[in-house]
């Protein structure tokens, strides 16, 4: 990677809460550290909360993924609001089209670990019962985002923590942008 002094600001989609908004479920944020003292110097960052575009409000009921990683759905945590259930995947898909359209712009995505509509591999699936499965998964908004932009880099905020995992995800990003250029 050339040095600082060379590398343009690169524009990098992220997950709201990690640069302090207070878009998840609880009312809250996770806001990351690294996120916006570091890595901002690198980039512009195109913040995104795909379930508040979706229309769920904040705070808003948790959610969490439930069935197998071939086909999960996005279901509430109270499974006494199973009425509501069936129409979950579908408000979510639709508040993030139009984003997906837009990421062609973009040079890199960082997300939320754990997120049923932002984790990156580390979303927990649970079973109808309510239980944890052994299965993890990506969100769904983030697995729609690797169908349409398969080479896109994208990272969970817990991995820009360990330099040598930063310092790939940069360069990937870096690369990217010049393949794309």
């Amino acid at each position: 990677m050339p040095s600082d002094s060379q590398t343009p600001k690169l524009k990098i989609g992220i997950s709201s809460c990690l640069l302090g908004q207070s878009v998840r479920y609880d009312g809250g944020h996770s806001h990351s550290q690294t996120c916006t003292d570091f890595i901002e110097q690198h980039f512009v960052y195109v913040p995104f909360c795909p379930e508040v575009s979706a229309g769920f409000g904040t705070p808003r009921a948790p959610m969490n993924l439930v069935g197998d990683s071939a086909s999960p759905k996005l279901k509430y945590v109270d499974i006494s609001a199973d009425k509501h259930n069936s129409a979950l995947n579908d408000k979510l898909i639709s508040g993030f089209l139009a984003q997906l359209d837009l990421v062609n712009e973009l040079d890199g995505y960082i997300t939320k670990s754990r997120s049923p509509s932002c984790g990156f591999g580390s979303t927990p699936l649970y079973l109808k019962t309510g239980e944890r499965s052994s299965e993890t998964d990506s969100g769904l908004f983030i697995s729609a985002l690797k169908e349409r932009y398969p080479k896109l880099p994208i990272v969970e905020e817990t991995e820009l923590e360990d330099e040598v995992s930063c310092a790939r995800f940069l360069d990937q990003v870096y690369f990217y942008h010049q393949l794309q250029n």
